[in-house]
């Protein structure tokens, strides 16, 4: 009896099955213009038909195999069904090594294509419906048969979807030269319309030339790509019975050494291939063999797209593989050299995160600048993207710590001599002192300077007049005031540049900061007095350009100095002289330690930033008031914390005959001049020598040595 339509329709059922859809579900729509996400078909057993109740779609069994193998008439669909669900029909198997349902009977491979695919071509068309045999997995329904992941596909299965390479441009359009394809024995099954991507264990990632999704089973997870090369620097990686496994499931897809290298050469600096004597050379950084960097990333595309770049890539294929990936990572005995890069996205952000929280050696790639990952990007710009990869190579590079055999005194001979070359070029910063320039051989170096004194003898003038003649000598200093404002300070300036300048008799013409912020009195100053301070603003202005006033209080810790000593050295491309005054007023590291314990981590963290960026630091500490009618000395600072220990230069101001039977420092407070000293009590680089003679006029804040 001839089959006829009538006699067909039924056989739908039969269709739904083969394609592993329960006709007594819901299930993803047919139709191949709809994308859909959420199951939205349901089969009509009174008119054998199926519909979408989203986009109107309305399929018997004929309209279905008309989309699937792109018929043109319904009596061709009638003798298809007639074949296959006939009275005399039998199923032809495809060839015997592809799994039931995702088998082709094409084997005719074509090159790839040069140039973007024609319009009208396969991979412009939606994705073929397959029809696999009886028997293929099960689940709810899709545009296309669906399979897991986790299944193991045999490999004569890989070897024909790669003779069927070229018969999509779908790879061409992601970016991936012949080469990189052949390498991986990337392929193509055109059953199922979808590019096939060999992955671990045999598994492979299959994702539709036609629409924008994967074909893997909803719910399960995906295999990694190239996992293997998370172990790559550790012994688990090559020696373990684990590793091994990994190892050969994955072999035939591996890039060699040469192909790295000859990919690693288009985007990296080395002219030659890299041997054992010449590590790899990327973005300016040396890298060796035994630490070749591992991207890894979020899709098989990605990791694809840094290997077709010349870097060593895996990936999750999905953020929720991020424990896979853990579990190998936990395998490592060391940190590995291993770079993330998500895509731009909160999922790719949660993924990263989990991982760096766990590990956080684990360096972190900055976001791609152009499009959702680095796919788009290679797509977008192909020099942009090995740019962009080289950078994040160089940059993780640069985040490393050295070997640590250069940790010896032989391995850092060459950063030795280059200091002693750069040290030429900066000369020892003149204090305007003569006698102290002296006693600290020379002048100011680089490091922490700590002074102290009884309160009101004069060490913030004899600092600030420091900072004025440094600045004179062309010298940028930052100065941070926790205790006076910017105006008295600058007053106190002109104040002692009027005093300096005056030649009158008993020096009349000076005067005090106060004369000079006081503007009512400069309405009863002589035509003469107005000139001669004006002649001391303009000396002051001369060299004011130098010096930066941060006011600050209590609330003034140590991030505020630390970001606008950053800061200025970014704004003005000169390391200043810093200047703190004072130390005890710097907000406390922890509230709940005691004084001493955060001045203590205070003073630490200054000497780390004097290091960091080759400071001279200049800090005004207090004394202990029990020292003040004793001898200065050391013992002054023991209660404020470890400066004693961190300072490499430490000074101590005192009236002269300090210590001495009947001396009284308010009696010599009262004195004008004051008879002062300025004692070395310690210098990690040179001899103390003798006391400093000085002479300090406080109502002008002015010093002279003598």
């Amino acid at each position: 009896m001839a089959d006829t339509f009538d006699s067909l329709r039924p056989r739908i059922v039969d269709y739904l099955h083969e394609r592993g859809i329960d006709p007594r579900k819901r299930f993803r729509c047919l139709n191949p213009a709809h994308l859909d996400r959420d199951p939205s078909m349901g089969f009509d057993p009174k008119r054998n038909k199926v519909h979408c109740f989203a986009c109107g779609a309305d399929y018997d069994l004929f309209d279905l195999l008309t989309i699937d193998e792109n018929l043109s008439s319904p009596l061709e669909a009638l003798t298809l069904a007639s074949k296959r669900y006939g009275d005399s029909s039998s199923h032809t198997p495809l060839s015997s090594h592809l799994p039931a349902g995702k088998r082709s009977d094409r084997s005719v491979a074509r090159p790839l294509p040069t140039g973007p695919a024609p319009l009208g071509s396969g991979a412009d068309r939606p994705a073929r419906r397959a029809v696999p045999e009886s028997g293929g997995s099960r689940g709810e329904g899709g545009s296309a048969p669906i399979v897991s992941g986790e299944e193991t596909v045999s490999p004569a299965y890989l070897d024909i979807c790669f003779a069927h390479r070229a018969e999509t441009s779908y790879f061409y359009q992601r970016g991936l030269s012949t080469d990189t394809v052949d390498r991986f024995r990337l392929g193509y099954d055109p059953r199922l319309g979808c590019v096939v991507l060999p992955c671990e264990g045999g598994r492979c990632v299959r994702r539709s030339v036609g629409e924008k999704r994967y074909l893997n089973e909803k719910g399960q997870p995906s295999p990694l790509f190239q996992p293997e090369l998370l172990l790559s620097h550790s012994p688990l990686g090559s020696g373990s019975a684990a590793g091994e496994t990994s190892a050969r499931s994955l072999a035939p897809r591996l890039p060699t050494a040469n192909a790295y290298s000859q990919g690693a050469r288009r985007i990296c600096k080395a002219a030659e291939p890299p041997t054992a004597a010449q590590p790899l050379v990327c973005g300016g950084s040396p890298v060796s063999a035994g630490e070749t960097p591992v991207f890894l990333l979020e899709g098989a595309f990605d990791a694809l797209s840094a290997e077709e770049l010349g870097h060593r890539a895996c990936a999750l294929n999905g953020s929720g593989n991020r424990e896979k990936a853990a579990a190998l990572l936990r395998r490592l005995p060391k940190p590995a050299p291993i770079l993330i890069l998500t895509d731009n996205d909160t999922a790719g952000e949660a993924w990263a995160r989990a991982l760096t929280d766990e590990f956080p050696w684990l360096y972190r790639c900055p976001p791609v600048p152009q499009g959702k990952d680095l796919n788009e990007y290679l797509c977008a710009d192909r020099e942009g993207a090995a740019r962009f990869l080289s950078q994040c190579v160089a940059d993780w590079a640069a985040s490393q710590p050295p070997p640590y055999t250069e940790s010896s005194a032989a391995g850092q001979m060459e950063a030795f001599l280059a200091y002693i070359e750069k040290q030429a070029s900066r000369p020892a910063l003149k204090t305007g002192f003569p006698k102290l320039d002296e006693a600290l051989d020379g002048g100011l170096y680089d490091g922490l300077y700590v002074i102290g004194a009884v309160s009101s003898l004069g060490k913030t003038a004899f600092c600030m007049q420091m900072a004025d003649q440094l600045a004179m000598e062309g010298r940028d200093v930052l100065i941070f005031s926790l205790e006076m404002m910017t105006w008295e300070l600058m007053a106190r300036s002109i104040s002692r540049e009027s005093f300096q300048q005056d030649t009158s008799a008993r020096r009349r013409m000076a005067k005090t900061a106060r004369g000079v912020l006081d503007g009512k009195r400069w309405a009863n100053y002589t035509a003469q007095e107005t000139a001669h301070l004006e002649l001391a603003r303009t000396k002051y202005a001369s060299y004011a350009g130098r010096l930066y006033f941060r006011e600050g209080d209590h609330e003034t810790g140590l991030d505020y100095i630390q970001k606008e000593v950053a800061r200025h050295i970014a704004e003005t491309g000169v390391k200043p002289v810093v200047l703190i005054d004072y130390l005890q007023i710097i907000a406390p590291v922890d509230v709940h330690f005691t004084d001493k314990q955060n001045l203590d981590r205070v003073v630490c963290a200054l000497k780390k930033l004097s290091r960091q960026y080759e400071l001279t630091i200049f800090a005004i500490s207090s004394f202990n008031r029990e020292n003040y009618n004793l001898e200065v000395s050391m013992n002054a600072f023991k209660e404020s914390g470890g400066i004693d220990y961190s300072a490499d230069v430490l000074l101590g101001l005192q009236a002269r005959g300090a210590g001495k039977p009947g001396f009284n420092i308010d009696e010599e407070k009262r004195k004008d001049p004051r008879e002062l000293e300025l004692k070395i009590l310690k210098n990690r680089s040179a001899a103390l020598g003798a006391p400093i003679p000085l002479r300090y006029y406080p109502a002008f804040s002015c010093f002279e040595e003598g």
